[in-house]
């Protein structure tokens, strides 16, 4: 297709190795990341409604699905062959992805968290995909994976590496750092750094090591400090002010309480 031939190192860097359906993906997953968050800014700045179908109030996230699941199952059939189809697919299943993970806090809480604190799980899920389709776009390999290393002397240190790689990005997933427990997946410094620093409260590793009231006696001291310094720097702490602020700038300040601290209350 070439559809970019006139951008100077396109044709090179792009078309030539065969990422234009990559990059169309990427593309069609910013564009429309950056146009939902837009709209659904001014619409509540302005108290838009929503579009509604037979009454019943329609989420991004349907035609998402809709988009998503079409192009996915239409790749694998006879349009892949086909370039021009192919690409477009691919930017249709990237708007179908950009669509569905806007809301994917809506998904995961099964309740509408869109504009409340919970909501910032869509703009962690948005980001992790821009990572994710990034990575791939500019040539990094899952696992730092050499493609040609793949002879039988080399299966075992491949197989080595893989694992070894994967146990960080897992690390950093469970300590709540989903954007660069993603990036660890290819780049293994990062997953080294990440996994050894401070986990955030609330995730499934400070609830494992950080709670006092878990294990030993003799650790309990060691956790509660754990405990105290995580709180600190993701709560009040510089660092947790900053992801914050950027969460609410890319996808708009909450604005509604939460309807789950609602529900805990008697």
């Amino acid at each position: 297709m070439n559809i970019f031939r006139f951008v100077p190192g396109y044709e090179h860097a792009i078309y030539d190795p065969g990422k234009e359906p990559m990059f169309l993906l990427f593309v069609g997953f910013a564009a429309t990341f950056l146009l939902t968050r837009l709209y659904t800014r001014i619409a509540r700045r302005r108290g838009w409604g929503s579009a509604s179908a037979g009454g019943v109030h329609m989420h991004h996230m349907v035609p998402g699905v809709i988009l998503m699941s079409v192009a996915g199952i239409l790749s694998f059939s006879g349009l892949s062959d086909n370039e021009i189809a192919w690409s477009i697919l691919a930017l249709l299943f990237g708007v179908g992805v950009s669509l569905t993970l806007d809301e994917f806090a809506m998904i995961f809480y099964v309740r509408d968290v869109y504009w409340t604190a919970e909501g910032r799980t869509s703009v962690d899920a948005m980001l992790m995909g821009l990572a994710l389709t990034g990575l791939l776009l500019v040539g990094f390999a899952p696992f730092n994976v050499n493609q040609e290393d793949t002879g039988g002397e080399g299966l075992g240190a491949l197989a080595l590496l893989i694992v070894f790689n994967a146990a960080f990005a897992v690390v950093v997933f469970l300590k709540k750092k989903p954007f660069l427990g993603t990036v660890a997946i290819f780049v293994v410094l990062v997953g080294i750094v990440s996994s050894i620093r401070l986990a955030k409260p609330g995730s499934p590793w400070a609830h494992w090591f950080y709670d006092p009231e878990r294990g030993s006696k003799l650790r309990r001291n060691t956790r509660e400090r754990k405990l105290r310094r995580s709180t600190a720097r993701f709560g009040s702490g510089w660092f947790g002010r900053f992801e914050r602020r950027f969460s609410d700038l890319v996808g708009g300040t909450p604005s509604l309480p939460s309807p789950l601290e609602t529900e805990r209350k008697p």
